[in-house]
């Protein structure tokens, strides 16, 4: 069975999800970025909920959630 994947974070500007994804894959963590591309091509609709109502979203597994989230509270 696949591993669960959820999201940990909502981002405006693709260039903050993609260093947050950075920070986890180097503590190990396998991160994704979703949404960054219609966020790219017309940044007002990362504004207003991007693609689909979740803008930017960085998701990682289930399992490495509560990891993840203290990770980048400890990077901020």
């Amino acid at each position: 069975m696949p591993a669960e994947f959820v999201t940990i974070a909502h981002f405006r500007d693709p260039s903050q999800a993609h260093l947050a994804r950075g920070v986890l894959e180097s503590a190990g963590i396998e991160a994704h970025v979703f949404g960054d591309i219609t966020g790219n091509l017309e940044p007002s609709f990362a504004l207003f909920g991007g693609a689909g109502k979740g803008g930017i979203r960085l998701m990682v597994r289930e399992a490495d959630a509560a990891e993840a989230r203290a990770l980048l509270d400890e990077s901020v």
